[in-house]
């Protein structure tokens, strides 16, 4: 299994899974701001690449839009630890509606590889992750003073944000991925080329980009281990 190759699009699906029974535009509105960072071109380059070379890539990427995905999906929403998991994120979202988010999500769903040229296809070396070569793509410092601003000038997104990056948010994550009642839709997502511990690596990867908050939710719990 290329547990990596299939990390960013699940990564935001999954978050995406847990935003979706939120309720403000302006939050919205300062979410998607960050898809402007993002190299458009180049990684539909390199998802191209993987989706051509690598069949459990290619399953992988079929399987996201499948029927059976979706319905995966709301089958976790059902589980007690995504349950918690939304309402955290719905206490620190003051009712706003991040509908214009998940219709990104669902553009990136539906994304269809376009035809390539001889020197599209040409790669150099062997062929390293998915992931390890999309994380690259975006820009770091971009992304955190994005961040920053954004903690500056939007009230909505400095509570959300400062929500994320609290160890309740990490540990609730981690609940859910260990939970019992999740592990039969774990394991549907694993037998798709899915790795739910590579997803959450990545989102623990990403929050660590933007600066530290001045200060934090009201609850933490003890910091938890993946590994």
């Amino acid at each position: 299994m290329v547990n990596a190759s299939v990390t960013f699009g699940p990564a935001l699906t999954l978050l995406l899974c847990c935003c979706c029974g939120l309720t403000v535009a302006q939050l919205a509105n300062d979410l998607l701001e960050f898809k402007t960072l993002v190299p458009r071109r180049r990684i539909e380059g390199i998802a191209a690449k993987y989706y051509i070379f690598d069949l459990e890539f290619r399953d992988a990427a079929n399987y996201l839009r499948s029927k059976d995905f979706i319905d995966t999906l709301k089958e976790m929403q059902k589980a007690e630890e995504v349950a918690e998991l939304i309402h955290y994120l719905e206490s620190y979202s003051e009712g706003e509606d991040l509908t214009p988010v998940l219709n990104e999500f669902r553009k990136l769903r539906n994304y269809r590889v376009s035809k390539l040229g001889p020197e599209d296809l040409r790669l150099n070396g062997e062929l390293t992750s998915f992931l390890d070569e999309v994380i690259p793509a975006l820009s770091r410092s971009k992304i955190h003073d994005l961040i920053e601003r954004k903690m500056r000038q939007s009230r909505p997104f400095r509570k959300f944000y400062r929500a994320l990056k609290n160890n309740q948010f990490k540990n609730l994550l981690i609940s859910a991925r260990f939970s019992p009642q999740l592990r039969p839709s774990i394991r549907k997502l694993s037998n798709n080329e899915i790795d739910a511990n590579t997803i959450l690596e990545a989102i623990f990867e990403l929050l660590s980009w933007g600066p530290n908050p001045t200060t934090r939710p009201r609850t933490s719990q003890p910091k938890t281990s993946i590994n």
